[in-house]
């Protein structure tokens, strides 16, 4: 018994580690922001733009359509 349940904990925290750990896009895009911005290569505009798109990705709100 004491053996079916250490595999199922081990099956379990295996799933966990090979699926629900993975970098979601818009921390990827909140990283790659920042990384650029302290190197110098995007301006502090640059990066609001960029950190507020992945926000948006983030909370799932769609993006206002200018007229």
């Amino acid at each position: 018994m004491e053996l079916i349940l250490a595999g199922l904990c081990f099956l379990a925290l295996w799933i966990w580690g090979k699926y629900c750990d993975r970098e979601k896009p818009w921390q990827k895009m909140y990283r790659e922001a920042g990384q650029d911005f302290m190197d110098n290569k995007i301006t502090a505009d640059e990066y609001l733009d960029r950190t507020s798109k992945a926000f948006r990705l983030q909370h799932g709100i769609r993006e206002d359509k200018k007229e």
